[in-house]
């Protein structure tokens, strides 16, 4: 009777902690049963090739993923095994965190786990290796450093603080918001010279990012500021602010919410609501120049979970008077959620299923040649991931640019019969795939990798004359136009909508490992005066036109 009463006092003092371990269990199960998604194939492609930063993203990805193949190279888990650690860290770090700022929840550990496991982000990005993970557990550690050095004013806590800002830019480049709007819940950190000490720490931390972007030209940076536009509706803020009820369950929004537009008591539910509607208006007001996607939210998530615990601490009643259709409910959720991650029930594949039968007949068709994907760095990935083979994607000037525009991986087939899939040549003979998508064998000329900068572009009625560098970095040389090309391209935006240009020059070469300084001009089209912006492309003459470096708007410079 005695042990039996032992037994029940220890599950009921650590119902919590094994709570954790059993959804750590669940997870790593989830991780085996779920296929790959392409994004996950991509980053791990990032961590084969390590580097201080990455098209897309900061490097913090890409250590998750090389980690997870060198302690766990078994099945999906030498993907996702760390992001699975950093969100079990996520949610205990969380808690402790929490208990510093309100003491008097120790006892509500297990309840408040369960609830937090009813938002529905916390499930797709628990396992599934992201940028997001690693931002989330980031943004936990840049909390409780927070709370530390508020409850103790020692130098070497700000030290760490500072550290914990570089470490949130190196996960995803959201964190500065967390970052921005925490400092200014607490302005009066600006007195404080410690303040400066830890960004001073932080930027210097972050440098290696800065220098590798530099060298880059700004590549990240250009991309999600400038050419990352998509097409918004005018009903596109109404639809982000129905995806903020899912994201946020709205069950819990229902029985917790009231607290997000409840005055602050003290100064952590100041910093809770700067950091909530700063970052859930940050995104609203991004959903009137291009859509907003679901996890860019998972930082708000900080926020409202404070806000669910601090409704525990203030009213002892919800610790027992669990409302059993509510938890029914929840459940059932949470239940769906795992059983369209694990199977194709959905009318969508989610990204994930159906790409193991595609890389097979892919393979089966290419006969041994290395195959290159028409503008697809998530299929060039996940072809790489199912069939272990070399993959390459080559992006064209109309296309979105993503990392392999960065990766030589094109240098080793120079001159070689590649598998070309995605985009058919009325002369060649080609398999088709589906309704659109075509393979075809051609003979691979390096290109997409030549970069052509304008440097200097004057007008004169519709005559544009351009100063124009081409850098070649590959080992053979360009004869223009004999074998190679150069195109001009009509935006009538950021993004889309894009006209080709053909225009007539004299021959001239550019050696290999070199670059050349040329002008050129041309008459621009008398039809495509809507047109705002251009860039010049470049190619071999059997190729679509590669990537464009940057756009020039006709507004500059006239």
């Amino acid at each position: 009777m005695a042990s039996h009463i032992q037994n029940e006092s220890f599950l009921k003092q650590n119902l919590g902690v094994l709570s954790i371990i059993a959804w750590f269990g669940i997870l790593v199960l989830q991780a085996f049963l779920s296929p790959l998604h392409i994004d996950e194939a991509y980053y791990r492609l990032y961590g084969q090739a390590l580097d201080w930063g990455y098209f897309d993203h900061p490097p913090g990805i890409a250590i998750a993923t090389a980690l997870s193949e060198r302690i766990l190279p078994l099945g999906n888990l030498s993907v996702r095994f760390i992001p699975i650690l950093l969100h079990i860290f996520s949610l205990e770090i969380g808690w402790n965190t929490f208990k510093r700022i309100s003491p008097n929840t120790t006892s509500f550990r297990f309840p408040v786990f369960a609830l937090v496991l009813f938002l529905p982000m916390l499930h797709v990005y628990s396992f599934i290796a992201t940028p997001d993970v690693v931002l989330f557990f980031t943004a936990i550690l840049f909390c409780n450093a927070f709370v530390k050095l508020k409850k103790n004013d020692k130098l070497w806590m700000w030290i760490w603080w500072g550290l914990t800002m570089a470490l949130l830019m190196y996960s995803k480049y959201h964190g500065i918001l967390i970052i921005g709007f925490s400092i200014l819940s607490d302005i009066k950190l600006l007195r404080r010279p410690r303040f400066y000490l830890a960004v001073i720490v932080a930027l210097l931390a972050f440098i290696p990012h800065i220098a590798w972007q530099y060298a880059h030209d700004w590549a990240s940076i250009n991309f999600h500021l400038f050419e990352r536009h998509t097409q918004v509706e005018w009903y596109s803020p109404f639809l982000y602010l129905g995806m903020l009820v899912l994201v946020f369950n709205p069950l819990l929004l229902w029985k917790f919410g009231r607290k997000l537009i409840s005055k602050p008591t003290d100064s952590w539910d100041k910093m809770m609501l700067f950091i909530f509607w700063g970052i859930v208006g940050f995104f609203f007001l991004q959903s009137f120049r291009a859509d907003v996607q679901a996890q860019w939210i998972l930082l708000a998530y900080i926020p409202f979970i404070y806000f669910i615990i601090k409704s525990f601490t203030g009213d002892e009643t919800l610790k027992t008077n669990f409302n059993f259709l509510y938890l029914a409910a929840n459940l059932t959720l949470v239940i769906f959620i795992h059983l369209c991650l694990t199977f194709n029930l959905l009318p969508t594949n989610l990204g994930m299923f159906g790409h193991k039968e595609y890389a097979k007949q892919i393979k089966a068709d290419s006969n041994g040649l290395p195959v290159v994907f028409y503008n697809s760095y998530k299929r060039a990935s996940i072809y790489s991931w199912y069939t272990e083979e070399y993959a390459h994607s080559y992006n064209t000037a109309d296309s979105r640019k993503n990392q392999f525009n960065f990766w030589f991986r094109d240098s080793i087939i120079y001159n070689e019969d590649v598998y070309f899939v995605g985009m058919h040549f009325e002369s060649e003979p080609a398999i088709k795939y589906g309704t659109s998508d075509y393979g075809v064998v051609k003979k691979y000329a390096p290109s997409d990798k030549i970069k052509v900068h304008m440097i200097d572009v004057t007008y004169e009625g519709d005559s544009i004359k351009a100063m124009v560098e081409i850098e070649n970095p590959y080992k053979v040389s360009l004869q223009y136009p004999q074998t190679y090309h150069l195109s001009i391209y009509y935006f009538s935006d950021l993004m889309n909508d894009a006209e080709r240009q053909g225009f007539s020059y004299e021959s001239f070469k550019v050696n290999a490992n070199s670059r050349l300084t040329k002008e050129f001009n041309w008459v621009k089209p008398k039809h495509l005066d809507e047109k705002i912006s251009f860039g010049m492309a470049t190619s071999h003459n059997d190729w679509p036109d590669g990537p464009l470096m940057r756009r020039h708007s006709f507004n500059d410079n006239q």
